[in-house]
């Protein structure tokens, strides 16, 4: 699969603020956006998953961590 890239401006002391990493915070937002996008069935399950970075299996489990 081919990808693309996709930059946001975000101000510079969010990471801190958030108390997250760069790496962190972007594996959150992919995870996030792959929920929504399966909740909206844009995406099936095997693409959210992929998207995420997880099997399908563990994004299932994360998608219910983040109801909880």
């Amino acid at each position: 699969m081919s990808k693309n890239k996709l930059e946001i401006d975000m101000p510079s002391d969010l990471f801190l603020l958030l108390r997250e990493t760069e790496e962190s915070f972007k594996e959150k937002v992919r995870l996030w956006t792959s929920i929504k996008l399966f909740e909206e069935k844009k995406l099936s399950l095997e693409q959210a998953a992929e998207f995420a970075g997880y099997s399908k299996t563990a994004f299932i489990e994360k998608a219910i961590e983040g109801k909880g």
